[in-house]
């Protein structure tokens, strides 16, 4: 694998926007999550090269994170929903020692990403009036 940082497949609410923007949001789900970003799963995609905000909550608390929207390409599901990769550019140690505790998860098996793990919290509330923080 020629990534630079580990990555575990983990499933959480996640809120995306344009950097900068408040007029656009979209709401979906992780995918894949690591320190040096993740993959997202939502309604409408966004270009390669956007700017984003992210923003996922962990049971370590709430990560945010600016990032570049990496690739974009149809999602699994049929309802026309979108997979983007995000690279994120800035995103605070804090924030960054609240996605360790996922990559630190026992492995079940392993798979092309280095980490597998079932998310038991997968379907945990978004909370979209405690993310202003």
């Amino acid at each position: 694998d020629r990534r630079r940082f580990p990555r575990i497949r983990a499933e959480h609410p996640v809120r995306v926007r344009p950097l900068g923007r408040i007029e656009r949001e979209e709401f979906g789900f992780t995918e894949v999550v690591g320190l040096g970003g993740c993959s997202v799963v939502v309604a409408r995609g966004f270009d390669p090269g956007d700017l984003i905000e992210v923003q996922i909550p962990l049971e370590a608390g709430m990560v945010i994170a600016d990032g570049r929207v990496a690739y974009e390409r149809p999602g699994a599901g049929e309802n026309g929903e979108r997979e983007i990769g995000i690279e994120f550019l800035r995103i605070s140690s804090v924030h960054r020692s609240r996605i360790r505790p996922l990559l630190e998860q026992p492995r079940l098996h392993g798979d092309a990403i280095g980490y597998d793990r079932v998310c038991d919290d997968a379907h945990t509330s978004f909370d979209p009036g405690g993310m202003s923080s």
